[in-house]
C-alpha cells in the first residue's frame, strides 16, 4: 500500500509591523486586511504577504511612489498663503488674506463655479486700481478650492453644534441623528 502523501505547507504571510511604520512613516496599516500595508502618499494598497519589508521598500523605490512623493511636496496651503517678504504677522498681509477668504466665501454663497476665480482678482484689481489689498489678491482656482474645502469643515462642526444645542433639536425625540 501507499502512504497518504505528505501534509502541504502552511504559507506563512507578512503582516504589517510597527517597525514597518517606524521605518517609513508614510505606511500604516490597510483596511484591506493583515497582509495589506496603505502608503499615505500615494493612497494605494500594497500587498506585503509575501515578502513584507522587501514589498515595501520595492513600493518606496517605484516611480508612482517617487512622482506622488514629489507632488505632495508641492505648495501646501499655508504657504500659499505666506507673501514673499512679509511676515505672517504683517497687517497688509493679514488684510489680504482677509480679502481673499471674503471672495472665497461670496464664490461659495452664490454657489459659483470655482473657475470664476481665475479671473475674479484680475476684476477686482480693474476696479479698485489704487488699493494695494486688491493688487496684491493671488487667489485663482486652486488656492479658492483648497480654501474651501478647509472652510467647510470649520463651516460644518460649528453647525452640527448648533443644530444639537438648538431648542428644535429635543433629546426625547432624535429626529435626526447627528454626528460629526
Amino acid at each position: 500500500m501507499s502512504s497518504p502523501p505528505p501534509p502541504k505547507k502552511r504559507k506563512v504571510l507578512q503582516t504589517v509591523r510597527v517597525e514597518y511604520t517606524q521605518e517609513w512613516p508614510c505606511i500604516l496599516k490597510s483596511r484591506i486586511g493583515l497582509h495589506h500595508a496603505f502608503c499615505t502618499i500615494c493612497s494605494a494598497d500594497i500587498s506585503i504577504g509575501h515578502s513584507g519589508r522587501f514589498d515595501i521598500t520595492s513600493h518606496i523605490t517605484s516611480a508612482k511612489h517617487k512622482k506622488r512623493g514629489e507632488c505632495s511636496k508641492q505648495m501646501s496651503i499655508s504657504s500659499m498663503f505666506a507673501a514673499k517678504g512679509a511676515s505672517a504677522r504683517d497687517g497688509h498681509t493679514n488684510k489680504v488674506m482677509y480679502a481673499e477668504a471674503l471672495m472665497v466665501d461670496f464664490i461659495a454663497q452664490h454657489n459659483l463655479s470655482l473657475s470664476v476665480a481665475n479671473s475674479l482678482p484680475e476684476l477686482i484689481k480693474s476696479m479698485c486700481p489704487d488699493s494695494s489689498i486688491a493688487n496684491d489678491l493671488k487667489c485663482a482656482r486652486s488656492k479658492s478650492t483648497a480654501m474651501t474645502k478647509e472652510l467647510s469643515k470649520v463651516v460644518k462642526e460649528s453647525l452640527v453644534d448648533r443644530m444639537k444645542t438648538g431648542p428644535f433639536n429635543r433629546e426625547l425625540v432624535n429626529l435626526i441623528p447627528l454626528s460629526s
